[in-house]
């Protein structure tokens, strides 16, 4: 489990339960109801995460406790009501307090800009006799009357400051102040070239240094009723400080409702283009991409750049393409190596990919290896799990490193690390296949050490180097009650792997110091050297503060950034749309490159398109954004 200071972080003196009625969300497999069935609709409607109740008093009201005390006057049968005590003033500088200071509120954010290292905090009491105790951990100060201190921020992205004012009849109130760091800033808002409503730009992505490939898998081609969900990809590159368009691709056979776009994969001037919907019945030996015998088969397609230009050098099929397989859903790329997944597929494991017959195990899925040699791409080597069973969905989640190749099955059903025991419904699992050997038969088989049904465990996937980031965005557990609490359905997790002396070894839990039900925490993840970007789709949090305590915009979404300090992981920033708007869905992609992030919101609505176009222009729902931040410091 991580070792972090903020999972004690709003702890209160006592609870205000405000509950908030939420519209119920079916969400299945981590990709909205576009993923509930195989009519090749996409409703991607949702519920949101049901607010928390923090901030909040006690006994007495307004945080104070303690009770009555003896009178020092008056009838011996009517006790006076004690006073809470409490601040006439409270101050952060430079910064300010969200919401705006009053007496009777007891926790504030305040969002501090990256160049800031320390802050001035100014506190003083209702009376010339109450004493003022700030808390900055590990230091404590306490003055009567009115107290101003400095203090350091560190560099993490949440750091909790409590205020402490107390009578001297004994008497106190607690005031917090939650400090976010915003060490990476909004840099380019992107749009398509022409926006239309449902075109999800935004829904994959991958960044590679100074290059940024965007999907957008509802895009049909300009001013036609008959290509939609054709499906279109961006290319932008780094000029200067900021992005500029490259390149706009479409597959050399696009076809209405083929979802070209749908996933992405970058690796330098090389690029992977998943098309689930694809209905080429031909296999990769034969390939006709004109033949539409087998409607979601899927494809998927490899771009090389040359002198600045884009270029389709190869059209992808299975070997034996079935209706419905989807193959290019999940696609990952790597130096010579690609991997393509194709989760609907129903292989039972034992037969032969190429008899249309064998069909035994629906949706058990699998993966298909291509490798290039001498100018071409050989393969595909179909893997299976080797404990393929219905609904595994073996392919789900995919990621390539030098070394390694990662799958996830988020429909492994089995208990702890006996795959043969099959009673605990969608728990997921992932698959790790070494590149270098001879055979594919035998993958290391991974679970973490605490997991429960539905967990969805291997959703998603990133491998840099020897260490393996695994999204659970089922995972239930509370970020500050301890990983066996599971009061969050569907808040959310990362687990971190490493590989160590020839094995895999679990070495994080990860989440964010603030997280709701629903959230949907590691719906997307990036990984990169030391820098590990997560999305959370559903989480509520404001457009207009900062502020991960609030839930007021629901599933505007959210990305966290954590790094890896010595053997440890910290969660460093809480990152937000600038025009966060309810359903969005900031965070649904996430990409990290040295010191930049991207992140996807296919559900953003603006009409205005091309670079910095205008975010308050909401005519054209779910046609998305992508927002680009750069790390401060």
């Amino acid at each position: 489990m991580i070792s972090s200071p903020y999972r004690s972080l709003l702890i209160l003196v006592g609870l205000l339960v405000v509950s908030a009625a939420c519209g119920s969300r079916s969400v299945l497999f981590g990709e909205g109801q576009v993923e509930a069935g195989r009519d090749g609709g996409a409703n991607f409607s949702g519920g949101g995460s049901t607010g928390g109740a923090p901030l909040s008093g006690g006994q007495g009201g307004l945080g104070a406790s303690g009770g009555a005390f003896p009178p020092s006057g008056g009838s011996p049968d009517v006790l006076p009501i004690e006073q809470p005590a409490t601040l006439m003033k409270l101050s952060v500088t430079p910064g300010q307090l969200t919401p705006a200071f009053e007496p009777s509120i007891l926790s504030y954010v305040v969002p501090v800009a990256a160049d800031v290292d320390e802050v001035t905090i100014l506190a003083i009491a209702d009376t010339a006799q109450t004493l003022i105790t700030l808390t900055s951990h590990p230091n404590t100060d306490s003055e009567l009357g009115e107290l101003q201190r400095k203090v350091r921020v560190p560099d993490s992205g949440l750091y909790q400051l409590e205020v402490v004012v107390t009578k001297n009849e004994g008497a106190s109130t607690t005031y917090r102040i939650l400090l976010i760091r915003e060490n990476y800033q909004e840099t380019t808002y992107i749009k398509g070239n022409t926006p239309q409503a449902n075109d999800y730009l935004g829904f994959s992505l991958a960044i590679d240094g100074d290059t940024l490939a965007i999907g957008a898998s509802g895009e049909g081609a300009p001013m036609s009723e008959d290509s939609a969900a054709e499906g279109a990809v961006y290319i932008f590159h780094r000029k200067g400080a900021s992005f500029e368009q490259e390149a706009y691709l479409k597959a050399s056979n696009p076809g209405a409702g083929d979802g070209f776009g749908w996933r992405v994969a970058l690796d330098g001037d090389r690029l992977l283009v998943g098309a689930y919907a694809e209905d080429s019945s031909a296999g990769y030996s034969a390939a006709n991409p004109y033949n539409d015998g087998a409607p979601d088969a899927g494809a998927a397609y490899v771009f090389e750049r040359s002198g600045g230009e884009w270029h389709e050098t190869a059209y992808l099929k299975a070997d034996a393409p079935h209706a419905n397989d989807w193959f290019g859903r999940r696609v990952a790329i790597r130096g010579d190596w690609l991997a393509i997944g194709a989760y609907g597929e129903d292989g039972g494991g034992t037969g032969d990919p190429t008899d249309p017959t064998e069909n035994s195990a629906v949706d058990s899925g699998a993966v298909y290896l291509f490798h290039h040699d001498n100018g071409s791409w050989l393969g595909p080597t179909y893997l299976k799990a080797p404990n393929a069973d219905p609904g595994d969905q073996f392919g789900f989640g995919l990621a390539l490193s030098d070394e390694f190749l990662a799958v996830g099955a988020l429909g492994e059903s089995s208990r702890g690390t006996d795959p043969s025991d099959n009673s605990q419904l969608q728990a997921g699992a992932v698959y790790i296949y070494r590149l270098a050997d001879d055979s594919f038969d035998n993958p290391t088989f991974l679970k973490p050490n605490e997991i429960d049904a539905n967990d969805r465990f291997g959703a998603t996937l990133s491998l840099h180097g020897s260490t393996l980031a695994v999204g659970a965005f089922g995972e239930d557990s509370h970020p500050r009650q301890g990983q066996s609490d599971a009061s969050l359905q569907n808040s959310g997790a990362v687990f971190i792997f490493e590989h160590q002396d020839e094995t895999w070894q679990e070495t994080a839990f990860l989440k964010p110091s603030y997280l709701d039900a629903r959230d949907w925490f590691g719906v997307s993840v990036s990984l990169f050297e030391d820098t590990l970007a997560v999305g959370a789709f559903g989480e509520d949090g404001p457009a207009s503060e900062l502020n991960p305590t609030v839930n007021s915009l629901r599933n505007s979404g959210a990305a966290y950034l954590f790094e890896r300090r010595g053997q440890s992981w910290t969660e460093t920033s809480y990152v937000k749309a600038k025009n966060a708007g309810a359903g969005d869905r900031f965070g649904w992609s996430v990409g990290v490159s040295g010191k930049t992030l991207a992140v996807g919101a296919f559900g953003e609505g603006s009409g205005s398109g091309g670079l910095e176009g205008d975010p308050g222009d909401d005519s054209a729902s779910s046609s998305g954004a992508v927002y680009v931040f750069e790390k401060q410091r």
